[in-house]
């Protein structure tokens, strides 16, 4: 039970659990979350999931030309965006706004806030974003999640990962714990721990400590030991872990204390609600590209192992070229064999080789049809003969997948983000005095007569 653990031996056992424990879809099928954002991540990025990527098995990624025609379709600009007053008496402050906004999003980096979201939400369908107490949030990295509820990600405590360097850490010095801090720093090593690679060190020129962020309701009693068991509040628990000089793993405090709600700290996007209901990500672009790929990748194997079966062998009984390498002569060499012996080309043909080109292309056609990636969109040249205007009618309903996705995005920035966090911010900038020049036309210039 988690009221008689203590943060530490609840982070242990919790990460281990959301490494190995595996959740119930259906009777015949269950998701692990930490797999999917590693095999995620190995796809989208043109990796073998399983077995080592030295180049000796071929990789024919039909991926990453898929997801860049997503990116491209479903990204938007800050220009797309336009706020406005939404009040009758006072409409007429909506130009400013409109006007003021895209210098204000600019300086902000709303801009490459979008290009995260967009490219988080096609790789895995799960955007989580944190409060940072400014007005850009950030996009929680999933690789960094040591653990949440996998389910959904929002119904329970979320503990981040991060990865200091002793100078990073000690900018908290006053904040947190000063001598948990240095003491931290005095354990560290010249490495740095892969989440996504089940913590596997990395050797590096600088130290680096490892620090679990924990954030959401927990126990009352972590905070306040006289507090009555069984009850809850939010908190925030920062922490480390290092080995004493005996070898026993021992836990460092550096700051504890009340949170906000969780739902005030993070924001989460989550677009296939309905078929991936129960899990905490929803089955991303990436997700549909697993099967065409791992089919693509088992022709391409095939078509290698028959490649490298192919055999160049001549037979000749013949005394004075018997037992020669072709290669060694010279060209143009004319070879005197003895009467009555007899040379033959022992058969090397490839088998089946158009067979598995065909199934290879196949595979990659129905990869475009799922991410729904047309020639066009991809810039392929389409079949001879294809007329234009269908070709056109292609890319236009291809994109109709793409529009709608984009439309959930731009949706979670119009109706969570900005009320959440930017509305104020942009409110408070322009109230503070803010002066800035803009060019107008003549429609705009004769509303602003009019309103004056």
């Amino acid at each position: 039970m988690i009221e008689t653990q203590d943060v530490f031996s609840y982070i242990t056992s919790e990460e281990n659990n959301y490494r190995t424990v595996r959740i119930p879809l259906t009777n015949s099928k269950d998701w692990n979350m930490y797999e999917h954002i590693q095999r995620c991540t190995n796809v989208a990025n043109g990796w073998f999931h399983r077995g080592n990527n030295d180049g000796t098995r071929p990789y024919n990624d039909v991926v990453t030309p898929i997801i860049n025609v997503a990116f491209r379709s479903e990204g938007f600009d800050v220009k797309d965006i336009i706020p406005f007053v939404n009040d009758a008496k006072e409409y007429y402050k909506s130009f400013l706004v409109k006007k003021y906004h895209p210098q204000w999003a600019r300086k902000n980096q709303i801009d490459s806030l979008i290009d995260e979201v967009v490219e988080g939400s096609i790789i895995y369908d799960l955007v989580l974003i944190k409060d940072v107490n400014g007005v850009r949030p950030e996009v929680v990295d999933l690789k960094t999640i040591a653990f949440c509820d996998q389910a959904d990600v929002m119904a329970g405590p979320i503990c981040i990962k991060h990865n200091y360097t002793p100078a990073e850490l000690m900018k908290f010095a006053g904040k947190w714990d000063t001598d948990a801090i240095k003491l931290a720093i005095m354990q560290s090593t010249e490495e740095r721990k892969v989440a996504i690679a089940d913590d596997q060190p990395a050797k590096s020129p600088n130290k680096y400590i490892e620090v679990y962020e924990l954030r959401g309701s927990l126990p009352a009693t972590w905070l306040d030991p006289q507090a009555e068991m069984f009850t809850y509040a939010p908190q925030t628990h920062i922490v480390a872990f290092y080995h004493d000089s005996t070898g026993v793993k021992q836990g460092l405090v550096f700051y504890k204390g009340k949170d906000k709600p969780l739902d005030q700290v993070f924001k989460a996007l989550k677009i296939d609600q309905l078929r991936s209901k129960g899990r905490a990500c929803g089955r991303s672009i990436v997700e549909t590209l697993f099967e065409p790929q791992v089919w693509n990748n088992y022709a391409g194997i095939k078509i290698k192992k028959l490649l490298d079966s192919a055999i160049n062998v001549i037979i000749s009984d013949s005394e004075e070229i018997g037992n020669q390498k072709l290669s060694d002569l010279k060209e143009n060499t004319v070879i005197k064999t003895e009467r009555g012996a007899s040379t033959q080309r022992l058969d090397g043909t490839l088998q089946n080789l158009p067979q598995f080109q065909n199934y290879q292309q196949g595979q990659e056609n129905q990869a475009r049809i799922i991410g729904s990636a047309s020639e066009g969109a991809l810039g392929v040249n389409p079949v001879s003969g294809t007329p234009f205007a269908l070709e056109n009618k292609i890319i236009q309903e291809g994109q109709g997948i793409h529009e709608y996705r984009q439309g959930k995005i731009a949706t979670f920035f119009a109706d969570v983000l900005y009320p959440w966090k930017f509305t104020s911010y942009l409110v408070k900038d322009m109230n503070s005095g803010k002066k800035f020049s803009e060019e107008l036309t003549l429609d705009e210039l004769q509303e602003i007569v009019e309103s004056v």
